[in-house]
């Protein structure tokens, strides 16, 4: 039996966004490969998928690009050294390439309209293409064994470019082993003591007041080296969105008035509606709407604020607004310390 670990870990978390990144990890524990069948993501409604990253995948990908780009660069050098044939058609379709480009330079109306009419950009490309038609491109395992056995395999054995061509080709054989281009089943192969990684980045929709709770879900179908039979796993994860941050606000910057009519009214009894005037066209509102719009946008990053286990949602808001409305002048006679000489 495979020991496989299947994870899902939420990445670069963000209490306040309704994007999230998670990254979902396959690890092979076991004492044989892996080839990775199938990925199936399971995401509830209301989830939307913006971007879906393999470095696994893609660092294996660039290395068999690589390595089919450096064995065509090979073999056309190669053929230019060894054919007279091959270099007097490289030569003459250069030729050609370059009289089509003086030639456009002699008339710079006809150079202008050519540039702004694309008709330059699609004669560059055809000439791209005449060039190119000259070479034998590798694209995969397939195309380097045909370019060996028609080019490269009557060399004498000693010859440092068939030893070169044919250790490439060792390399791009390992290189499409690791994508699982020998199985048409297999999307990926994990060795042993390897892993294979995917990062999702999806976006929730939030709700008005209310933070939203999703769950997602990975499966995985894969099977051992030299075994048939499928395997399943699954990895899953639960997050809980915020609602909208632009209403939060709000409701923190009512909740900050509504605390400064508190203090008012437990200090002011005999003359409650004077000073419930005055502290609204004075400083006490203003310190208030300033101290709950930028506290409730960072309270999570403070010290006290990581006391407040409750959901980030209209009740944590309407706490955080009487608060500032209600102990504003403190904050702000502290604030007034922290800065005077």
């Amino acid at each position: 039996m495979p020991r496989v670990a299947l994870t899902l870990e939420e990445q670069f978390a963000d209490r306040r966004s309704n994007e999230v990144a998670y990254k979902f990890k396959i690890e092979n524990h076991g004492s044989k490969a892996l080839n990775l069948l199938s990925i199936t993501p399971r995401f509830a409604q209301g989830v939307e998928v913006i971007q879906v990253k393999s470095p696994t995948v893609a660092a294996a990908k660039a290395r068999h690009e690589r390595l089919c780009h450096e064995l065509t660069v090979m073999l056309s050098n190669h053929l230019l050294l060894l054919s007279q044939g091959y270099r007097d058609r490289a030569k003459q379709a250069a030729l050609d390439s370059w009289q089509e480009t003086v030639k456009a330079l002699k008339n710079p109306l006809a150079l202008y309209f050519t540039i702004f009419t694309n008709s330059e950009r699609k004669r560059i490309e055809n000439r791209v293409r005449t060039l190119g038609a000259l070479r034998f491109q590798i694209n995969s395992l397939k195309d380097g064994e045909v370019a060996f056995q028609q080019f490269v395999e009557k060399l004498n054995d000693d010859a440092v470019f068939k030893q070169i061509f044919s250790a490439k080709l060792g390399q791009l054989a390992a290189a499409e082993e690791q994508q699982g281009a020998t199985d048409q089943r297999t999307l990926v192969r994990i060795e042993q003591d390897s892993f294979f990684a995917e990062t999702y980045v999806l976006r929730y929709k939030r709700r008005f007041l209310e933070p939203s709770k999703y769950s997602i879900s990975i499966e995985a179908s894969y099977s051992e080296d030299g075994n048939v039979a499928e395997i399943r796993g699954a990895a899953s994860a639960v997050v809980l969105v915020p609602p909208n941050p632009a209403l939060l606000t709000v409701v923190a910057l009512l909740a900050a008035l509504l605390g400064v009519a508190l203090k008012v009214a437990a200090i002011s009894s005999p003359s409650l509606w004077p000073a419930m005037r005055l502290a609204y066209t004075g400083p006490p509102a203003l310190t208030a709407v300033i101290l709950s719009v930028a506290l409730f946008n960072v309270y999570e990053f403070t010290d006290w604020g990581k006391k407040i286990t409750m959901a980030i949602s209209w009740r944590s808001a309407l706490l955080v607004g009487l608060l500032c409305g209600f102990l504003g002048d403190r904050a702000l006679n502290a604030l007034k310390g922290f800065i005077s000489p």
